[in-house]
């Protein structure tokens, strides 16, 4: 165990391994996969302890010039079907098709939550899923009940070097940004208040800064991920988010500094700065950062119920060919008012 914290009813803890067969293993009752042309998203395929009743597989409709997701989708596939009773398998535009595909995942959810007549135990690999499915999983499954408690897998990757331009500024996608709150997690809005920006940052600055600045906000505070997954990340997303703090003048007791892979550490360390002050702002959470960063966001937006926690549709994806890096974390939540906790 790494981290462990509870605020309200929520618990979650934290485990990091070099195994995932160490991490993840025994039954559950329904399991979320994504394929993808990064490679970690066959880091839980590795572990052959794990089954399933039921398992819904993403498969992203963008490929990409190696012929990665080729690959990778009839090993998820099969992967899905061998650990699973009941395997469903859908085709989804990640930036144009994700209000359709809540609605079917939503459906699938309790149509498993019906059949098993109890909450669910759920297993998400978080790695390459699109977060608003994930994100909004974790959310609708707690808040309504279906779901007792979810595993969450998500396994490191060594991100490629900037060796362009275009790498400096577009490393993961193109085009611009746009936002939508994560279903359920729209928050409280008063024309009254000013707006703060709570903001998870990584490697993609620039467009930060332009999503940021479009949006005006009376305030922004940045959960900057440090330590870094590798040393020299740290300085890179320095470099990358300082203009960031340069255009909003950002002191220091603003930016949360947070293990870029313990989503439950960057959970406790939100919850201690407690920078919202929601007296004054109506709060938005971006998730521009770490995918742990953005589970992180998640959990405080999900036990104080005013924020707004924001997913990125971007303009397109990039393409990266994203390798693990070999250390993996599994991060289990648990509603305890619903135990007896």
């Amino acid at each position: 165990m790494v981290s462990k914290y509870r605020y309200g009813f929520l618990q979650g803890t934290s485990y990091k391994d070099k195994t995932v067969s160490n991490l993840i293993s025994g039954e559950f009752d329904y399991a979320l996969l994504s394929s993808s042309w990064d490679r970690r998203c066959l880091s839980l395929t590795n572990t052959t302890s794990l089954k399933s009743k039921n398992s819904f597989v993403i498969l992203p409709l963008l490929r990409d010039e190696y012929g990665l997701r080729e690959k990778h989708d009839q090993i998820i596939t099969k992967y899905a079907k061998d650990i699973s009773e009941f395997c469903k398998i859908k085709d989804i535009s990640s930036t144009g098709g994700i209000f359709e595909m809540w609605q079917i995942l939503v459906e699938d959810i309790k149509r498993a939550f019906y059949n098993n007549k109890k909450p669910l135990k759920v297993l998400i690999d978080l790695t390459t899923c699109i977060r608003y499915f994930s994100l909004g999983f974790i959310n609708q499954g707690l808040q309504s009940g279906m779901v007792k408690e979810f595993t969450i897998f998500y396994s490191e990757g060594i991100y490629p070097e900037e060796k362009t331009e275009q790498d400096k500024h577009e490393l993961f996608t193109t085009g611009g940004w746009d936002v939508t709150p994560i279903p359920g997690l729209e928050g409280e809005w008063n024309p009254d208040k000013n707006r703060l920006y709570l903001v998870s940052v990584g490697f993609e600055g620039s467009k930060t800064l332009r999503l940021i600045s479009r949006n005006e906000p009376d305030q922004v505070s940045l959960l900057f991920p440090e330590p870094g997954v590798k040393k020299e990340y740290v300085k890179r997303a320095s470099e990358l988010n300082e203009p960031i703090i340069q255009r909003f003048q950002i002191p220091k007791s603003q930016i949360i500094r947070s293990t870029a892979g313990d989503a439950i550490e960057g959970w406790k360390s939100l919850t201690e700065a407690s920078i919202e002050e929601p007296d004054k702002n109506n709060v938005y959470y971006a998730c521009c950062g770490t995918k742990a960063h953005s589970l992180a966001l998640t959990l405080r937006a999900m036990v104080l119920r005013y924020p707004a926690l924001l997913y990125i549709i971007p303009g397109s994806h990039r393409p990266v060919d994203t390798d693990e890096l070999g250390i993996f974390w599994r991060y289990d939540l648990k509603d305890m008012s619903s135990i007896g906790g």
